[in-house]
Formats: C-alpha cells, sequence, structure tokens
C-alpha cells in the first residue's frame, strides 16, 4: 500500500521493477463515491474488457478450488504494509530536469524562479516541494494540502477550469511569479499560467499545451507522432501535421 500517489506514480513504479502490477482507486475527477480503480503493469493498461474476463476467470477458478480469501475478520486479506514510493517517484522528476534544465548550479536548475503551484487538494502537492528543492521560490503556492473531499468552496481541481485558472493567476500576481503550475486531481494533467509581457498571465492548456510540446518535439524528435484524446480541435492537428508530426486523435 503506498497510500497517496499521481497516476504517473504508479506507472512509473512498474516500468522501474519496483512491482509486477498497481492498482490505483481513485474518482479521478467525479466525486469521491465515484471511486474506480486504474490498472498498471508491464504491458500497459488492461481495458475494461480484458479486465473483466481475468477477474471473472480467477474468481471461478479461485472459488472452485475452495481459495475465497475472506475480506475481513482476523483471516480477512488485508494491506500487509505501507510502503511509500512518491518520494523515490519525485526524486526521478528531479533527476530529469536536473538533466534537462541544467544551469549554472546542476543542484538547483530553477534557482531564481518564482513558481506558484495549485495543485488543488489533489494528489500533486509534492510537486511545490519538489520544484523548491530544485532552487525555485514556491512560497506562493496554493491548495498543497491533499483533501480528497475537494470541498465545494472550491470544486475538484481541473487544470481547464475558468475558476481555477483565475485563482492561480491572482496567485501569480501576488507574488510576482514567473510561472503557474496547475494539476488535476490525479496529477496526470496540467496547465500553466505565463506573463504576456502586458502586466498579465494568460492560461496555456488545452490545445495551446500540446502545440507548445508539438513545437519542442519537431526539433527534438522529427517526424514523431503525437497522441491526444478526440476534445482537441481540427486547428491542433492542422498546426502539428505543419510541423511534419503526425497526430493521432482517439
Amino acid at each position: 500500500y503506498t497510500g497517496l500517489a499521481s497516476t504517473p506514480c504508479m506507472d512509473t513504479l512498474v516500468r522501474l521493477g519496483r512491482c509486477d502490477a498497481a492498482a490505483m482507486v481513485t474518482a479521478s475527477h467525479l466525486p469521491e463515491e465515484k471511486n474506480g480503480i486504474k490498472m498498471f503493469s508491464d504491458r500497459g493498461s488492461p481495458d475494461v474488457d480484458e479486465l473483466m474476463e481475468l477477474a471473472l476467470a480467477e474468481a471461478r477458478e479461485w472459488y472452485t478450488v475452495g481459495l475465497v480469501p475472506p475480506s475481513s475478520g482476523r483471516e480477512g486479506v488485508l494491506c500487509s504494509g505501507l510502503v511509500d514510493y512518491l518520494p523515490e517517484y519525485a526524486e526521478t522528476l528531479a533527476r530529469a530536469l536536473r538533466r534537462e534544465v541544467g544551469g549554472a548550479d546542476p543542484a538547483k536548475p530553477l534557482e531564481g524562479l518564482r513558481i506558484v503551484v495549485n495543485p488543488g487538494k489533489g494528489s500533486g502537492c509534492f510537486f511545490s516541494d519538489l520544484l523548491s528543492d530544485l532552487g525555485a521560490d514556491t512560497r506562493g503556492s496554493i491548495h498543497c494540502t491533499p483533501d480528497g473531499t475537494f470541498p465545494e468552496s472550491f470544486g475538484v481541481p481541473n487544470p481547464e477550469k475558468a475558476s481555477m485558472v483565475d485563482e492561480t493567476i491572482e496567485a501569480c500576481h501576488a507574488h510576482d511569479a514567473d510561472l503557474g503550475v496547475m494539476f488535476d486531481t490525479d496529477a496526470d494533467r496540467a496547465g500553466f499560467v505565463l506573463p504576456n509581457g502586458d502586466g498579465a498571465y494568460e492560461p496555456l492548456n488545452r490545445n495551446r499545451l500540446i502545440a507548445m510540446l508539438g513545437y519542442a518535439f519537431s526539433s527534438q524528435s522529427p517526424g514523431c507522432t503525437v497522441v491526444t484524446d478526440s476534445t482537441t480541435s481540427e486547428g491542433l492537428s492542422d498546426f502539428l501535421s505543419g510541423l511534419g508530426l503526425n497526430h493521432v486523435r482517439y
């Protein structure tokens, strides 16, 4: 049992060989009573039909031979212990940032930057400390205490939600930030706010964020494929095609 973890953290644990498979209980962007399970293995994530087929097959076999374990009581199958892998995952991110950003002080590549982190009380709260350890001033960060109930006064975090963008911009103004970073509940989706040069901040998310990443990858990995969900625009597809990239929407 790893406690609080982000979606990318769970995937990374499997890829690093820390476990054979991982299951993450989360409601994602839905209310807490809508909990579901995200599954990870070294072969990727099974789809719903495959997962149901495997679960039913295993359940029938266990039941047939009398090995259905009790879920409560003295003989119940419970978690054997707590192993916090989140610090190890955070360190993989720190190493990547040090390698890619560089700078005068390799240990503190973000030295001199003021960054506001808004994880919305979700699983990305550790990013404020992570960026601080890399030299950034993150004292203006907001909503950095995890709270899975997501109070109505704030709601479920969504980096594309206008209210989350607005309050991140407000925090950036208050601390004269160079950058604002927003995460959704499971920290597998991000958005940014940036100064626009006219004394104001504007969001960098949705199609614009993918377009910026596409521009970077067009020189680093010419001709590569960019995979997005179906909510992206035709304009983004045209932009990526113009960079010589393939755009796959699912």
